[in-house]
Parts: C-alpha cells; sequence; structure tokens
C-alpha cells in the first residue's frame, strides 16, 4: 500500500487566521511520516508544475504536493531539475545556513539579507523542495563550514520539517533553531498576530541568530 503512486494536491496547509474547525497547520506531521510517502513543498510556480509532472510520472511513491500559501511566486522559468527526496542550495555562504520550505523560502531569503546586513555573513540559503524526511548530502556538506542551522516551515513544527533536521544533527555540534507554529488550536486569530506570536518575521528571526551566535 506504501508504494501506490497516488498523488494528493494539499491546499490550506498554511498558518492563518481560520476559525478552529478549519485549520490547516497540521498537515506535515500528518502527512509527512507516513512510511514511503513523500510530501513536496514547492517554493516558485515552476517548481509547482516541474513537481506535479515528476509525480505523475514517477510510479514508486505516494506523493503529496503543498500548494504554496498566498500568492505563487513566479522565477521567471528557472527551476533546478527536480528529483525527489533532494534539496537544492540556492545561494553557497558560510557559518549560517537557513532552509526555507515552500512558501517560507521567500521568508529565508528576507532572513538571509539580514544576516548579511547586520550580521556581516552571507548565510548559504537552501530550498528544501520536500519536508517528508532531509537530504543527508546537503546537510552533511554543511557541517564542514556551518555552526548555525535554521529551518522555516509554514505549519507546525513538533512532528514537521524541523525537528528531523535537529534529529540528523542530535550528534554534532551544529546548532539548530526550527521555526513554525506551536502545536495548539487558534480560533481567529490573524496571521498577524500568530506570525508574531511564532516570531516568523525578518526582524524577530534575526534577534534569535544574533542571541545564539553570542
Amino acid at each position: 500500500i506504501d508504494s501506490n503512486p497516488a498523488v494528493l494536491v494539499i491546499s490550506g496547509g498554511t498558518i492563518d487566521g481560520n476559525d478552529v474547525t478549519h485549520l490547516g497547520t497540521f498537515d506535515a506531521p500528518m502527512l509527512s511520516n507516513i512510511p514511503n510517502l513523500v510530501y513536496l513543498a514547492p517554493a516558485t510556480k515552476e517548481e509547482l508544475v516541474e513537481m506535479f509532472d515528476c509525480a505523475v510520472e514517477q510510479e514508486s511513491n505516494p506523493v503529496a504536493i503543498k500548494m504554496p500559501s498566498g500568492s505563487v511566486i513566479s522565477n521567471g522559468g528557472n527551476v533546478v531539475a527536480f528529483e525527489l527526496n533532494k534539496s537544492v542550495v540556492t545561494q553557497q555562504g558560510e557559518k549560517i545556513a537557513i532552509l526555507g520550505a515552500g512558501a517560507f523560502y521567500q521568508l529565508a531569503e528576507a532572513v538571509g539579507e539580514l544576516v548579511q546586513s547586520q550580521v556581516g555573513i552571507m548565510p548559504t540559503l537552501v530550498n528544501p523542495r520536500f519536508i517528508s524526511g532531509v537530504d543527508n548530502q546537503v546537510l552533511t556538506e554543511l557541517l564542514k563550514n556551518h555552526e548555525l542551522v535554521i529551518t522555516l516551515e509554514d505549519g507546525q513544527v513538533e512532528g514537521g520539517f524541523g525537528p528531523k533536521v535537529t534529529r540528523f544533527y542530535g550528534n554534532t555540534a551544529m546548532k539548530v533553531l526550527n521555526f513554525g507554529a506551536d502545536k495548539e488550536f487558534t480560533d481567529r486569530t490573524t496571521k498577524k498576530e500568530l506570525y508574531e506570536k511564532y516570531e516568523l518575521m525578518p526582524n524577530l528571526i534575526i534577534k534569535k541568530i544574533i542571541e545564539i551566535l553570542k
């Protein structure tokens, strides 16, 4: 059953201001821990199209695709060839790596700019592309010249993508910060209030980065 190449398109898997009966923050904990299921998180329109094509054509895994929340950005058609269970390093830096999953890749870029301007370091930016596991090769490479990894995900942290990265580095000196939603029900709380509470704004994230680097 876990090799059935079904394709699921997940809409509404995001941190938002819906009422308590329509929350979408629990999608990754629910889906990403099913054996052999690959949960994809496209960051752009081009990635969304390519992931869908790949998911339909492959025959070895059930695949779920997390539709980006809000406006789907376009990068002008430039997309790195997609491979299941492979991430993409979009900017090579040092000391700090920022992994922005799906729609939160834009947040990763914004945080990266603040890291450069306020810390004086060009961080490595990674587009994970899938949140049901980690790219062991990419994470292992970061051990060579990085000391802090930050994960950003549009959903609940517990059971989601971030803790998978934290677990990977468990017996190393790498520091990891996970950002996303708390494990809780909210009821018509505005997105702005939730982002402030969960510290999902660039100015709040950079403060945490500076604190942990002291």
